[in-house]
């Protein structure tokens, strides 16, 4: 499997580690100025995207392809689950003494955060929790998790109700999912567009502060 490049933002010698995955065209880079939510001690490492797409060395940069179409926007589940197991890899192989101690968390915005979900649906003991921005339910991802023990897990959901790339109504498929887990789970919303608002990121801070 391909080795994912990243950088560092947060504290490198931190005892936790929350790792941040992009969304679609976007890059590593994107998410950096998150790391100051997650507080101090805090590792803060950003994945990139193993797509480029616009070529190999794009800044344009997806975990999965997606077609455009006059019907919408499509994906293949498969392509999604392949790329979930691709970041788990790269946790397993960089993070496990993080993961074996319960202190290591995954968050994404839009096609990150999918994937964040992808993971914790098919790789749970990697991950204390994760954190999903703007995020959209992929059935087939989340039917393969039906029977899945999530005690321990701790979830942070956020959307907004203007959001015209992912519709608001994928963000509470996902809090009903959670919640009929009985996930220890936040749901965040506002009336904000596609994009990580000042209210979810405080949220966010509140959330992860209060499991440390």
């Amino acid at each position: 499997m391909p080795i994912l490049d990243k950088i560092t933002a947060g504290d490198p010698e931190g005892v936790f580690t929350v790792v941040l995955l992009h969304g679609y065209g976007s890059n590593m880079h994107d998410l950096a100025d998150l790391a100051p939510i997650f507080g101090p001690g805090v590792r803060v490492d950003c994945l990139q995207g193993p797509i480029g797409l616009e070529g190999d060395d794009s800044d344009c940069r997806a975990w999965y392809n997606l077609e455009f179409t006059p019907q919408g926007v499509r994906a293949k589940p498969s392509e999604a689950k392949a790329a979930a197991d691709l970041i788990a890899a790269e946790l397993d192989r960089n993070y496990a003494d993080v993961a074996l101690a319960g202190k290591l968390w995954l968050g994404g915005f839009s096609q990150g955060a999918m994937m964040s979900h992808a993971v914790l649906l098919r790789h749970p003991h990697l991950l204390r929790g994760i954190f999903g921005f703007s995020g959209r339910f992929m059935p087939e991802i989340f039917a393969d998790a039906a029977d899945l023990d999530l005690s321990g897990k701790s979830v942070f959901l956020s959307h907004g109700r203007q959001d015209a790339v992912i519709p608001f109504n994928f963000g509470e498929q996902l809090r009903d999912f959670y919640q009929r887990k009985g996930v220890d789970m936040a749901w965040s919303e506002d009336n904000s567009a596609h994009t990580i608002s000042g209210k979810a990121s405080q949220a966010a801070a509140s959330f992860f502060a209060a499991r440390r």
